[in-house]
């Protein structure tokens, strides 16, 4: 899903561990920005609860090309 800010969300499953959330984020980033270059790109994931409970943010700086994970998961 989009927000209105243009950032993806993403559901994860509830079999995908923690600790395994950064690198698919950034496999996801580097998938999108070779959809959508020269552009900064932002995914949230949240895991399947109702309401959804935020895990983290990825977040890839077009201009340096630097990925970064903010988990929200303490």
């Amino acid at each position: 899903m989009l927000n209105e800010r243009n950032e993806l969300g993403l559901i994860v499953n509830r079999n995908v561990e923690l600790q395994k959330i950064p690198a698919l984020m950034r496999a996801l980033l580097t998938q999108m920005a070779r959809r959508f270059p020269n552009q900064d790109l932002t995914v949230l994931a949240y895991a399947p609860t109702k309401p959804p409970l935020k895990l983290g943010t990825a977040h890839l700086d077009a201009r340096t090309g630097d990925m970064a994970y903010l988990s929200e998961h303490k």
